[in-house]
């Protein structure tokens, strides 16, 4: 344990000064936290050993394409291969083999049912697509952020981009791709919620109307992209996951960004679209071409998907790949629970637990562990007397997420609550800060380190905070939300909006913008009408402003 938590700071002093993502304190925390006891057991040593290799190999994984030696281990695996998906990875593969061509690109939409395994297939996908030379960038909607504007297209440009905290630094990045274009600088002033620019606004951007804004904003963002394929020696995916949350902007954004035949538009008054882009026009003598530009969007079916959604994926103008993700056969589903519990399966088990999960292979997962704790499968085989027809077992994933909540520790529910009213993602420290018991406020992060280990909470590696964490499927905040009374989701939508309220007070000017939303949202869960009509109010001046 001692060594390996040795080479775990050394790794992340490396990386702290190589790109800065990560910060020491995160894994020192959960490391020292979680071998925290002088004298540990098996059992305890068993739990440091594995949390911090754990960690240690998600950390190599997420370095892996930056020229590091590290295993085959991907931070995209979640412990399993890919199964029953081999012709839709095909599909992928050969898409993302052929975009990849200099002046291709396209748009690749993967539509599925939650817990069908769309992750896991994209997530292999970004893999295949790291090693065949593409540049990734991730994005990912939210329902706690669905009118936020551009909520997802902020971690996709920060790492297009390389940007950072530094508002300085990246506005020196942002002349570089825009060739210092002084015309473009009086408008990247729009860009300051995206990128954190910090740009004070100028004459130009405060005499638009609030539709001129929305448009120019999306032009900015789209020649920004296409500055970047000119400048960039790697094809570029950009990936979107939980599509079916995104905001209208966001949507005119991709039809705009993934269409091939799109013209600029004239977004300056008296100065031609031609003349405004700092970028070569393509010269068809030239040799020079710019690299291909991927969107990869990943959604459930709506019931009324946008008008933009549609387009993408009817419309011949748009050169997309529908890819649909159907359940798993039986052989396919039988297959992912042996993997998941370690355990042969007889066919009547593996019959039983695809006729209850209809083939998704996240809720046949679940009831196969279920099962497993039961004592109806063991290593020594199959409980003959236990009647399967007789089990209270889930049969919808809704439901199969409600048993797991009910098979947790006190603590551990109480944690997942709480982190359910902050939202999809959340900080350790806006944890602690809220969490409303005093007497277990000590033990939250070993209970997050093993809310991972179950399967419910997952690390954001990315994160510029200490420690990160979001759920690793939207139904865990529905479900943890409705377990509460509405006056428990009262106060400590209360207690959330009273935190951000100091956050946002020691905020400099530029980036107090980023909680508005949020106090909206937290203030209106706590039926303060009063300090909600006023966040709404500031949120109102920001975009005038």
């Amino acid at each position: 344990c001692n060594a390996l938590k040795a080479l775990c700071c050394v790794i992340l002093q490396l990386t702290k000064l190589q790109e800065g993502k990560l910060r020491l304190k995160k894994l020192e925390r959960c490391t020292l936290r979680g071998t925290k006891k002088t004298t540990p057991g098996k059992n305890d040593l068993s739990t440091a050993q594995h949390t911090t290799k754990h960690l240690l190999t998600r950390t190599l994984s997420f370095y892996g394409d930056r020229k590091y030696s590290v295993t085959e281990t991907s931070i995209f695996d979640y412990g399993h291969d890919l199964i029953g998906r081999d012709v839709e990875l095909a599909v992928l593969e050969r898409c993302l083999k052929h975009q990849r061509i200099p002046g291709k690109g396209g748009l690749l939409v993967v539509e599925g049912e939650g817990g069908v395994g769309k992750t896991t297939l994209v997530n292999h996908a970004i893999r295949f697509a790291k090693e065949i030379g593409y540049k990734v960038a991730l994005g990912k909607g939210d329902s706690v952020h669905q009118k936020e504007s551009f909520y997802p297209l902020k971690e996709i440009y920060t790492s297009l981009m390389d940007l950072t905290t530094d508002p300085c630094s990246n506005r020196l990045r942002l002349k570089t791709v825009i060739k210092d274009n002084t015309k473009w600088m009086r408008l990247a002033p729009f860009l300051n919620d995206i990128m954190t620019l910090s740009l004070p606004a100028t004459h130009l951007t405060t005499s638009l109307s609030n539709e001129a804004r929305v448009s120019v904003t999306i032009n900015l963002l789209d020649q920004i992209i296409q500055g970047l394929s000119y400048i960039s020696t790697h094809p570029i995916l950009i990936v979107i996951e939980d599509a079916q949350w995104l905001d209208p902007i966001t949507w005119a954004f991709i039809l705009t960004a993934a269409n091939p035949h799109k013209q600029l538009t004239n977004i300056v008054n008296a100065e031609n679209a031609q003349n405004f882009s700092p970028f070569p026009n393509p010269n068809p003598n030239s040799t020079h071409h710019p690299c291909s530009v991927s969107f990869l969007l990943v959604t459930r079916p709506m019931m009324k998907p946008p008008i933009e959604y549609t387009t993408i994926t009817k419309s011949l103008i748009f050169p997309t790949t529908h890819l649909p993700v159907n359940p798993l056969s039986p052989t396919h589903t039988h297959e992912v629970v042996r993997r998941h519990i370690g355990l042969s399966l007889p066919p009547k088990i593996g019959s039983f637990l695809f006729e209850r999960a209809q083939g998704i292979p996240l809720l046949a997962m679940e009831l196969g562990q279920f099962l497993v704790e039961q004592g109806i499968i063991s290593p020594q085989g199959i409980n003959e007397s236990s009647d399967l027809n007789k089990l209270s077992l889930p049969s919808s994933m809704e439901t199969m997420v409600v048993a797991k909540i009910d098979r947790l520790q006190p603590t551990q529910l109480m944690i997942l609550k709480v982190a359910s009213i902050i939202g999809t993602t959340f900080s350790a420290k806006i944890l602690e800060e809220v969490y409303p018991l005093q007497e277990s406020k000590h033990l939250i992060v070993d209970n997050l380190i093993q809310l991972e280990r179950l399967g419910i909470l997952e690390p954001v590696l990315y994160s510029r905070i200490s420690l990160e964490y979001s759920f690793k499927h939207t139904l865990y905040v529905q479900v943890c939300e409705n377990l509460m009374l509405f006056e428990q989701r009262r106060h400590l939508h209360q207690a959330v909006a009273k935190y951000l309220e100091n956050v946002v007070n020691g905020l400099p000017f530029m980036l107090k913008h980023i909680k508005y939303q949020l106090l909206v949202k937290h203030w209106e869960g706590a039926g303060d009408e009063e300090r909600f009509t006023y966040w709404q109010k500031r949120v109102a001046a920001w975009s005038r402003w």
